[in-house]
């Protein structure tokens, strides 16, 4: 006869945690960074594989960040943030971008930030919202007791598990400007 055991249980939280915010200089100091990058639409995952731009899904200019401006200010957030998650992590092992909404914009719809390749290693998500005077373009994340909208002003920071469903909602006035990252790890198992 045997036994099967259930594992020890971990009472780490696997949602949404608000950060410490930045201060106005260091929003326009990341703003700064989309200087003579060249802004992409950002793409949406396909069946089947690769990417493709569909504006009724997500409808962003994304920098592609190079320099390695932002990380020390990000590596504050990873450990303030797997303080909570206590995920094992390895790293940023993709870049970061400055993501810009302008009205009318249909936003970002429902999605996860997991997917094939690289972005099957991702743990935290982190978005750092660098400006105000903007209307709509709240996040919003799918748990449970369904969704729960957040309204972020400049320099608010928040990072969430990669596995949790959210979007933005559609910027009907003005530009929302973010700093997105995503930390990576071993996969979930």
């Amino acid at each position: 006869m045997s036994f099967i055991c259930a594992p020890k249980t971990d009472a780490s939280a696997h949602g949404i945690i608000q950060l410490d915010s930045l201060t106005l200089n260091m929003c326009k100091h990341l703003l700064s960074l989309k200087r003579g990058v060249e802004p992409k639409s950002a793409k949406v995952g396909k069946d089947g594989g690769g990417y493709e731009q569909v504006s009724t899904i997500r409808d962003v200019l994304a920098y592609p960040i190079t320099s390695n401006d932002p990380y020390p200010i990000i590596q504050s957030v990873i450990e303030e943030a797997n303080e909570t998650f206590r995920y094992e992590l390895s790293g940023m092992l993709e870049g970061c971008a400055l993501l810009k909404y302008r009205a009318p914009s249909n936003g970002y719809d429902w999605h996860v930030d997991i997917a094939e390749g690289l972005e099957s290693l991702r743990k935290i998500s982190i978005i750092i919202n660098l400006n105000d005077g903007y209307e709509g373009g709240d996040f919003e994340a799918f748990s449970q007791g369904g969704a729960t909208s957040i309204k972020l002003g400049q320099g608010d920071v928040i990072a969430f598990s990669s596995f949790m469903p959210h979007r933005i909602t559609p910027v009907t006035q003005g530009e929302r400007w973010s700093l997105v990252a995503w930390v990576s790890g071993p996969c979930f198992k």
